[in-house]
């Protein structure tokens, strides 16, 4: 159902974004008790998972807890499970990451799975919630990760010049550690029937390290070889946060008129240590060796108040006044310093002034909106004003300071239509301190880069319209999205290749940069008795305009990638599942200028899944997912299959236990593979994965709810 406490406080609330609540009226004997699962299990090639996660509750308190450690590269838990086993259906969330392996990270912290390569996670925490006889929410969570990674990766790089056609090659291997902490909480008081108030605050500590081995070598078109690298890196740091975030809403007896303050504060400092030994061989015209050996010490320090007033005030049935203070003060200072090996010591003691500055840049960036509400029937039309005004003072140790000071105008609009919502806006976002740092970053000597003081921000203007739709008579479910963007002053890199293949670059501002993407899909639910069968399609499109600038040459490339894509799935009253899906990815970068080579790449990926669920309380299961990548670099592979299959038994009351023995990479692929297109190059990546092995692992469920075992979507263990 919508939930009324959302709807009480903004009763034009688009659709969808409506929150959905369920309420759940519990007996008298289940106002207290557990639910969770723990599990282990052990396998070939010393392979192995272990993990629990345990929700533990009495009347209007909850205490979730959850471990573990895997050398699986998965997550330890799906995110329906951290959700609502793991308390955060009550705490709430500030930030979630996935990607398309299953990794998940909230809150900043990772539950595995969100690396490269080889990967071992390890974390663990708790969350409590309560809420007091004034009806006061408190909630306390800490939580922790520890990930460490072994990638092994070789990357080709084929770049498409005037008259040449370069070929770098780079066969890069990597040891990394990182560890995060982070201790956060939130309160939530009901200061009246119409107001609220809460505050969350955190505090978040990180350690990270990395040893990188990388040798690249570069060719031209003709076999000449132009230079070859290897570069020893060594990186160590660390990191601590502090952030809280405000929220006092205020709702008056006039319906529709509505009070809203939100204030964010973050503080973060980090230092890190970045040691390169590098020898280099440039063959043009004649061979000349080069060695760098060097300590960069960046110390980080970012501090940003960011606060938001909003008031809306009906003027009638159906127009609303709205009016919206933001204010934001951000400063952040970035301190380099590159330190020179001596000769004799081997201590890195003597400092390299010409590659070492201090950057302290503050400055107000200050919104007033201020517009109209209508609502007429079904549409809901919002048009505004924004008035901007952006102040930046940059100060630097060795050049004079910069000041930045603009003022704009700029107009916005919302419209909904039932489930279609339209809007166009524009933003401004400032360079990075790392863009304006006047220093060189040499730590790659086959790729230099430079900053650029003068900078200034980029005007964003988007379009974007979202629509989504379930009609629960005919079982079909529609969604599309468009987004659309018009960038000016945008950052674009001006490189340069010189004879020996080394490229500089250095960021600009530019004009004429565009993008646009849209995506539609269509499912259709089909049930015969208790056999359910699912058919859909979509269509995603994004085409990209962007300025090239390379040896004194420029050209708008205009990228576009169709991928259409198919599913069908099919579950015979539970006993078995078919699923299939079919993915086509085919994209093309053209270019303005004759002097750059038009490129195209096409990539197919099918996933193919099986679940038997006979005998009684045995399941069967099996994947195959195959990846293709057109015209792949020589000496890389191009296509790859994984083949994973398991068997589940199921046994004491209530299905409680489970064991399950699984097989991952039947085939023994060992890899990932793909390929990209960028600017004027296309890169081949190939990852060495997990090499075949078997595992066994027995789960036990505290107080089964039921539910299926087996599938992607239904089982704990993805494969």
């Amino acid at each position: 159902m919508n939930d009324p406490e959302a709807l009480r406080r903004d009763p034009d609330m688009p659709f969808m974004e409506i929150p959905q609540v369920i309420n759940l009226t519990f007996k008298k004997g289940i106002k207290k008790g557990a639910f969770g699962k723990l599990y282990g299990g052990a396998g070939t090639k010393e392979r192995y998972e272990v993990g629990g996660i345990v929700n533990m509750f009495r009347d209007t308190s909850q205490v979730s807890i959850i471990g573990y450690s895997n050398n699986l590269n998965r997550a330890s838990f799906d995110f329906a499970d951290i959700r609502r086993i793991g308390g955060f259906a009550r705490s709430g969330f500030n930030s979630i990451g996935m990607n398309s392996n299953g990794g998940i990270s909230v809150n900043g912290i990772s539950f595995g799975g969100m690396g490269q390569g080889i990967q071992q996670s390890s974390g663990g925490g708790a969350n409590f919630n309560t809420v007091t006889k004034r009806g006061t929410k408190v909630n306390l969570q800490y939580f922790f990760g520890d990930s460490r990674e072994d990638l092994n990766q070789v990357v080709n790089s084929e770049q498409f010049l005037k008259s040449d056609t370069l070929n770098s090659r780079r066969n890069r291997r990597q040891i990394s550690r990182s560890e995060s902490h982070r201790i956060g909480g939130k309160i939530e008081w009901k200061l009246g029937p119409l107001t609220t108030l809460s505050i969350n605050p955190s505090v978040q500590f990180s350690y990270h390290n990395a040893n990188q081995n990388a040798y690249t070598n570069t060719f031209r078109h003709n076999g000449n070889r132009l230079n070859e690298s290897t570069n020893e890196e060594n990186i160590s740091g660390e990191g601590m946060g502090f952030g809280n975030l405000l929220q006092f809403e205020r709702s008056f007896e006039k319906k529709g008129r509505r009070l809203t303050l939100f204030s964010r504060m973050n503080q973060y400092s980090s230092l890190q240590d970045q040691i390169n030994e590098a020898e280099n061989i440039f063959y043009q015209p004649d061979p000349t060796a080069t060695l760098l050996d060097q300590l960069r010490n960046t110390d980080q320090n970012d501090f940003e108040v960011y606060n938001t007033l909003s008031y809306t005030e009906p003027l009638n049935e159906s127009v609303s006044a709205t009016f919206t203070l933001n204010s934001e003060y951000f400063n952040n200072d970035n301190v380099l310093a590159t330190y020179l090996a001596d000769p004799e010591t081997g201590e890195y003691d003597r400092i390299e002034a010409g590659l070492s500055n201090g950057l302290d840049r503050s400055g107000w960036r200050n919104y007033f909106t201020s517009g109209l509400r209508w609502k007429i029937k079904d549409v809901t039309l919002q048009p505004g004003l924004r008035f901007t005004a952006l102040n930046i003072n940059n100060r630097f140790q060795t050049i004079p300071d910069i000041k930045q000071n603009y003022f704009y105008v700029f107009p916005n609009l919302n419209v909904t239509w039932k489930q279609l919502n339209l809007s166009y806006s524009v933003n401004l976002q400032e360079p990075t301190a790392a863009y304006l740092q006047p220093v060189v970053d040499n730590t790659n000597p086959l790729f230099i880069s430079y900053g650029n003081p003068a900078l200034k921000p980029t005007v964003a203007n988007t379009l974007s319209m979202n629509y989504r739709k379930f009609d629960n008579k005919k079982s079909i479910n529609y969604n599309a999205n468009m987004y659309g963007t018009v960038r000016n002053n945008f950052i674009t890199r001006a490189r340069t290749i010189d004879e020996n293949g080394v490229q500089t670059s250095r960021p600009v501002n530019t004009d004429g940069n565009w993008m646009l993407s849209g995506r539609g899909g269509l499912m259709k639910d089909f049930k015969y008795d208790k056999n359910k069968f699912s058919i859909g399609g979509n269509m995603q499109v994004n085409y990209d305009r962007t300025l090239i600038l390379l040896n004194g040459s420029q050209s708008f490339s205009q990228s576009w990638n169709f991928r259409p894509g198919m599913e069908a799935r099919m579950n015979l009253d539970d006993k078995l599942e078919l699923s299939q899906s079919f993915d086509v990815s085919h994209r093309r970068s053209t270019y303005e200028n004759n002097a750059f080579n038009n490129l195209s790449i096409s990539t197919r990926i099918s996933k193919s899944e099986i679940v038997v669920r006979m005998p009684k309380r045995i399941v069967w299961e099996a994947t195959f997912d195959y990846w293709y990548n057109s015209n792949m670099a020589p000496g890389l592979q191009n296509s790859y299959g994984r083949l994973n299959a398991g068997v589940t038994l199921l046994f004491m009351k209530n299905d409680r236990a489970q064991l399950k023995l699984s097989v991952y990479d039947l085939l023994d692929q060992n890899i990932s593979a793909n390929r990209l297109i960028r600017e004027n190059l296309i890169e081949d990546y190939q990852t060495e994965m997990l090499t075949r092995h078997g595992m066994l692992t027995f789960t036990y469920n505290i107080r089964n709810f039921g539910g299926k075992v087996g599938g992607r979507q239904n089982s704990l263990f993805r494969f």
